[in-house]
């Protein structure tokens, strides 16, 4: 009565979805990729090995009962049930271990399989990790990039500098001083390579170099570039100011 009753509410709806093909379904490329995958393919020939290997198990039991069994004509309903029964149990006993033994290498196998799963993600995992945070090869270059723009702006200071204190040749600290700063500012400095540039650019702005060993090492360990030298310096640098100060009178 209940059914009825909700059949007189609502009324009979059918619906054509069950009946809507699905071409997906139909795809023989898609079936074909489904049936031939290299995982169904493996367990297709587990499961042919499996099936020859009891098979021939069951035919070694029954090929060598074979002589016994012809005789149990001749003998007694009594003793032939005996050794039906006994041939019975030979190939039970046969095809049990070797089941036992194929659910063993079975075991064994999917086990390496997992594994070697887990492996493949750990490693896909390290590799979206790379991806996200940028290879060490990227970094490097990254970095090889900055530091030779960072040198290449620093180069560009190097004509409005006062002077170049140097080693002479494997430090260079160009400094520039005017009215507007408190103290000397290095504006540049480097060793072997960057030094010899900053030699050349000074060279080809006019800017004068002096051979200052002690100091030049002195304002390299202890002044960054665009900061003022420290206070223990001033004297030295003012020495190498007045310095050229004189040049430029006496130019």
């Amino acid at each position: 009565m209940a059914l009825a009753g909700g059949f007189a509410q609502r009324g009979v709806h059918f619906s054509s979805k069950p009946l809507q093909l699905k071409f997906e379904k139909l795809n023989p490329a898609q079936g074909f990729k489904r049936i031939f995958s290299s995982r169904a393919l493996v367990e297709l020939l587990k499961s042919v090995l499996k099936f020859l290997l009891l098979a021939w198990v069951a035919y070694a039991v029954l090929a060598s009962r074979i002589p016994i069994l012809l005789d149990t004509l001749r003998l007694p309903l009594g003793q032939a049930l005996d050794l039906f029964q006994e041939t019975l149990f030979i190939l039970y006993r046969n095809v049990m271990i070797t089941m036992f033994l194929l659910a063993l290498a079975d075991f064994a196998w999917q086990r390496h399989s997992w594994e070697k799963g887990i492996r493949m993600t750990k490693q896909e995992v390290k590799d979206e990790a790379k991806d996200a945070e940028g290879s060490p090869e990227v970094k490097r270059q990254q970095r090889s990039i900055m530091m030779a723009a960072a040198r290449k702006r620093m180069l560009a200071q190097v004509p409005k500098a006062t002077v170049v204190v140097t080693n002479p040749t494997h430090v260079a600290v160009a400094l520039r001083y005017d009215e507007k700063t408190s103290a000397p500012v290095c504006v540049a400095k480097g060793l072997d390579h960057l030094a010899l540039k900053i030699r050349e650019r000074a060279r080809e702005a006019g800017i004068p170099t002096l051979e200052r060993p002690e100091l030049a090492r002195a304002l390299y360990r202890s002044v960054a570039v665009d900061k003022p030298i420290p206070r223990e310096l001033y004297q030295a640098v003012a020495q190498v100011l007045a310095f050229v100060y004189r040049l430029r009178g006496a130019a």
